[in-house]
């Protein structure tokens, strides 16, 4: 309702939002925006880091993770993030009632942190572990607030981030020390929710479950590389949740001024791109409101190519270096 291209003012700062065809194009090539000055400041404020060892070490890290997470390396993470899922699901029993976002939560986070940063990371008993989720939890629901807001506005959030800050605090240590050379529960939570209030995709995901695995029954369950491909309407089910369900904006900063149709757009401005609006253009998707995993059957995903106006990861040269493990760790929860 407000145009293809409108500027919000908040916090301080102008955020222009592009919606349409021509400005999305802008947004993932042109030279003239800028990633890493647009997150400078919220990598600061939400992890302390200071802006010279930001843009010092920023480009390295990022094609760092990019190579190590990549999807020719996903066996790495494979049998792994399997014994992690089952080890945590045994904390909750074998019966009871629960929320299901508190549900996955208690799997998705300690598994995904021990994959990422080492087993030692997450503490192992229940008490630790039900505090460890909520710190997690806390600092992972407010971060948008937090990386725009001076501290002492989110005395909670703040906590929260210095508890966790500490954490790894100890994972870097022990690595310097060992080896000195050297998400995402809310898409779950959708996936299963898009899942269970469509029962015909229920019913065939379940019978391809039976075809790979056999009845439930068996424990501790390993899945390879290939039972994976054999679960492909999974994997739709996945990319389909976060197609609808993504939060949030892309942002960059405008470095030089840039003319995006008829407006042109001035340095200094954060341009904006909210993946919900690109997500719901029925050029890419057609019918954009309804849980359709099918559409995906066009994408190329074994290329870990996504469908034309997929931008829930980013795009151009700063997308989403973890994307291939993310997707791992959804199928498998």
């Amino acid at each position: 309702q407000y145009g293809p291209i409108f500027t919000v003012f908040a916090l301080g700062n102008r955020f222009t939002f592009v919606t349409e065809e021509e400005g999305i194009e802008a947004f993932l090539t042109s030279k003239d925006i800028d990633f890493e000055q647009a997150v400078q400041q919220t990598v600061q404020r939400t992890t302390s880091v200071p802006a010279e060892i930001f843009y010092l070490n920023h480009s390295r890290l990022y094609s760092m993770m990019k190579g190590k997470m990549g999807t020719s390396r996903l066996y790495l993470f494979a049998r792994t993030l399997c014994q992690e899922l089952h080890e945590h699901m045994d904390y909750l029993g074998t019966a009871g009632t629960e929320n299901l976002s508190d549900l996955i939560r208690s799997v998705m986070y300690p598994a995904t942190v021990n994959i990422l940063f080492g087993k030692d990371v997450c503490p192992t008993n229940k008490s630790d572990i039900k505090e460890f989720e909520e710190h997690f939890q806390k600092y992972d629901e407010d971060f948008e607030y937090g990386s725009q807001m001076p501290e002492y506005f989110m005395r909670k959030w703040s906590k929260s981030k210095k508890w966790l800050l500490k954490v790894l605090e100890k994972v870097v240590a022990d690595a310097e020390r060992a080896n000195p050379s050297e998400s995402n529960s809310k898409v779950a939570f959708w996936t299963l929710a898009f899942i269970l209030s469509h029962p015909s995709i229920y019913k065939n995901i379940m019978e391809d479950l039976v075809s790979v695995f056999g009845k439930a029954g068996k424990e501790n369950i390993e899945i390879s590389e290939d039972d994976l491909k054999k679960l492909i309407l999974i994997k739709w089910c996945t990319l389909e949740a976060i197609r609808l369900r993504s939060p949030g904006a892309i942002t960059k900063k405008v470095v030089t001024p840039i003319k995006i149709q008829t407006f042109t757009i001035p340095a200094g401005d954060m341009l904006m791109l909210s993946p919900y609006w690109v997500h719901r253009n029925p050029k890419y998707f057609p019918d954009p409101e309804t849980f359709k995993p099918d559409r995906w059957k066009e994408a190329n995903l074994e290329k870990n190519a996504f469908l034309d106006g997929f931008v829930a990861f980013g795009g151009g040269k700063h997308q989403c270096p973890g994307r291939s493990v993310k997707q791992l760790g959804f199928i498998y929860s």
